[in-house]
């Protein structure tokens, strides 16, 4: 098997290039993020200070968060509504969480 490797350099002398661009990119992905779904997360945040479920991490982090079930979603949601019970009421936790809604998590610690 052929060994693949990469090289952050490009046609710089070191990788700070590659740093620095990816440094912007996480800047723009996170500005969007709390552009468009800022309300969310914070709910999302209020939702787990006020029910105590987890000592509240960096904004960025549930950013971060929400970035990856949304593209799991999108790219599952098919899947996950062909499925039982159980993942169904997870796939509607998820989708409750990115509606800022949380209908079935709400109706679960009542």
């Amino acid at each position: 098997m052929e060994t693949i490797t990469y090289n952050l350099k490009d046609r710089y002398k070191n990788s700070n290039e590659y740093y620095r661009c990816i440094s912007e990119f996480t800047d723009e992905v996170l500005k969007k993020i709390d552009i468009t779904e800022g309300d969310v997360i914070d709910e999302f945040m209020k939702f787990l200070r006020d029910f105590n479920i987890e000592q509240i991490r960096s904004r960025e982090e549930y950013e971060l968060e929400f970035l990856i079930i949304s593209i799991l979603r999108k790219v599952y949601i098919d899947r996950a509504l062909n499925t039982k019970i159980i993942p169904q009421y997870i796939s509607l936790v998820f989708s409750d969480i990115m509606n800022g809604t949380f209908k079935a998590l709400k109706k679960f610690y009542r």
